[in-house]
C-alpha cells in the first residue's frame, strides 16, 4: 500500500485519477488506493513513464566561429 501511496504523491496523473475517483465514491484517498481498478491505473501510470523515451540532442556542428 505504501507504494500507491507514495506514487499518489509523486505522479500528478495518477494522483488527479485518484482525487476523481474518491470524489465519485464519496470517499478518502486512503480508501481508493486500496481499490484493484485505481491500483491497477497507476502500474498503467509507472509503465508509461518507463516508455517514454528520453533523448539529448547536442549540435556539435556550429555555423562559425569559435566553440
Amino acid at each position: 500500500m505504501d507504494y500507491f501511496q507514495s506514487l499518489y504523491k509523486s505522479n500528478d496523473n495518477f494522483k488527479g485519477y485518484v482525487d476523481r475517483c474518491a470524489k465519485a465514491h464519496g470517499e478518502n484517498v486512503e480508501n481508493t488506493l486500496q481499490r484493484l481498478t485505481v491500483q491497477n491505473v497507476g502500474r498503467y501510470y509507472v509503465e508509461c513513464e518507463r516508455d517514454k523515451v528520453q533523448t539529448k540532442t547536442v549540435i556539435t556542428a556550429g555555423c562559425g566561429g569559435a566553440e
